[in-house]
């Protein structure tokens, strides 16, 4: 019988590992366009 813990941090990881990827890619051109001006 599996770990129900586990998977919920499984699910939550594979749920939410794409969207904290996108978010620091935003922030990271946002950032870089802050930086280099207009």
């Amino acid at each position: 019988m599996p770990n129900p813990y586990l998977s919920v941090i499984a699910t939550t990881g594979i749920t939410f590992t794409p969207t904290l990827l996108y978010v620091s890619y935003i922030s990271f051109r946002l950032s870089k366009d802050i930086i280099d001006g207009p």
